[in-house]
């Protein structure tokens, strides 16, 4: 008795619990298993929240998205009270429409996005940003390499990929990984050189971020925060089509 009143007591004060379980880079694989499911995902529809700050003004919308292909998607965006107030739906013309204000624009999936008239650019391709809202992470094959480092503390490991290649740019990705959980919580890719952007996807749910961030110089950012979302992936979608 007297035993276990001393080791109760050097636990909650000394924090005397056993470590965490050891994870390996041979372990890796299998926790971002989930990733490599986005080009199987035949329905994707998703509510949710989302900020956005171009030149220190803020603004903020309620975000639909129903995304079946990349040819069949819908993105609608939602004031406060209700009102629409932006979309994005691909035409048979291959042209995308982009409505903002009352005012639609025609896009091809290859043009770079631009808010506020052009008064930021987003380094996304339109196509590339239908990505992102789907929360597919840039280069899902990178997580089956090895990283360039493993480190630990505690609670969390961080996987490290240096300098890869992505589009016109280099990557510093991290992966960050809870060791009470053993399962990926963040992944955060960040432009090599100085003064650039990052991009970070939150909160996973069988390989879906709840949460992306997007950030920028100049006090330019997104913040998307999804409230629920619903995807059908693999043999899912083969039952849907019998």
């Amino acid at each position: 008795m007297t035993r276990l009143f001393l080791w109760m007591v050097c636990a909650i004060l000394m924090g005397c619990f056993p470590p965490p379980a050891p994870l390996e880079k041979d372990m890796l694989p299998a926790l971002f298993l989930p990733f490599g499911s986005s080009d199987s995902t035949c329905l994707f529809e998703a509510f949710g929240e989302t900020k956005f700050s171009v030149d220190n003004q803020q603004f903020g919308a309620h975000i639909e998205f129903k995304w079946k292909s990349d040819n069949d998607f819908k993105v609608e965006f939602y004031s406060p009270f209700g009102g629409l107030i932006g979309s994005i739906t691909p035409q048979r013309t291959g042209y995308w429409n982009i409505v903002l204000g009352g005012t639609t624009v025609k896009k091809l999936p290859r043009d770079t996005v631009e808010m506020a008239s052009g008064a930021i650019k987003y380094p996304f391709t339109y196509a590339q940003f239908i990505r992102v809202l789907r929360g597919v992470l840039f280069d899902e094959e990178l997580f089956k390499k090895s990283p360039d480092s493993l480190s630990f503390d505690a609670k969390k490991a961080l996987c490290i990929w240096k300098n890869h290649p992505i589009g016109d740019d280099t990557f510093d990705v991290t992966a960050i990984i809870s060791r009470k959980h053993s399962c990926v919580t963040d992944v955060v890719y960040r432009v090599s050189r100085a003064l650039a952007w990052g991009l970070v996807y939150s909160g996973f749910s069988d390989g879906v971020p709840k949460e992306i961030r997007f950030s920028a110089p100049n006090n330019n950012y997104f913040y998307l925060v999804y409230e629920r979302f619903f995807r059908r992936t693999g043999g899912q979608c083969r039952q849907e089509r019998y």
